[in-house]
């Protein structure tokens, strides 16, 4: 029993010092006599209560995720809460959070859970973030608009084709979301394209990003999605300003 503390507690402690190397070498890149000049204009009590504002983003979004991926395995709420935790932690550091979605691949591989299914479920946490900001856009241009906030002079306005592309792109999505699973599900079963194993792979990981849950779980998923990655910045940022 004893090997086995002190293993763990010895790879605990490699975890640590990996993680402030990654830390020191961070702030070797980071000037910090500019950061600092920067914040001492800012006063620190807005900042303060924005940073607790954004902390709710993390576990808001973690639930979004466990809601998402807990089909097809057995996996708890909180061990899947930790993975996402400890994921934002390399999406800091890693171009377009690439580091995080590895991390949750490998941890969620390492309990035997197909990966094929965990990138499926990863492609459709983007896609459903992506079209939640576009929902979250339209929202807020409609309210500016009927307030008289903002105004749409023509048609080559850059807003207006902002706002067209962000409801054409959720028109587009929630198409898939009806029919995804099926055109998927078709060019699976009826084998027209050449039967290589990494065709069938990428058909795997396509035919799970279209599978999405009921109704009643992809509006809550949506909403979570809406509150964590819109509400709450734009909430910050209005602190902050």
């Amino acid at each position: 029993m004893a090997p086995q503390v002190s293993s763990t507690f010895l790879s605990k402690l490699i975890k640590g010092f990996i993680s402030l190397a990654i830390l020191g070498v961070l702030i070797m890149f980071l000037d910090l006599d500019k950061i600092l000049s920067v914040l001492s204009t800012f006063s620190f009590v807005p900042i303060f209560i924005a940073f607790l504002v954004l902390v709710f983003e993390f576990p808001i979004l973690g639930f979004r995720w466990y809601l998402i991926i807990k089909q097809k395995n057995n996996v708890r709420f909180l061990a899947h809460l930790k993975l996402y935790f400890i994921a934002n932690f390399f999406n800091t550091f890693t171009p377009a959070q690439i580091g995080g979605d590895v991390y949750r691949l490998y941890g969620l591989w390492k309990k035997e859970i197909d990966p094929r299914f965990v990138v499926g479920k990863l492609v459709q946490e983007r896609l459903i973030g992506l079209v939640g900001f576009f929902i979250f856009l339209v929202c807020c241009m409609i309210f500016t608009l009927s307030s008289g906030l903002l105004e749409l002079k023509s048609f080559s306005d850059p807003l207006y084709v902002v706002f067209i592309f962000s409801i054409a792109s959720i028109i587009i999505f929630f198409i898939a979301v009806v029919f995804g699973e099926r055109i998927t599900n078709y060019l699976i079963s009826h084998k027209w394209l050449p039967d290589y194993k990494w065709i069938i792979n990428i058909l795997t990981v396509i035919h799970e990003s279209m599978k999405y849950p009921s109704f009643y779980n992809l509006s809550l998923i949506f909403l979570l999605s809406i509150f964590g990655g819109g509400v709450i910045w734009t909430l910050a940022v209005f602190i902050v300003a």
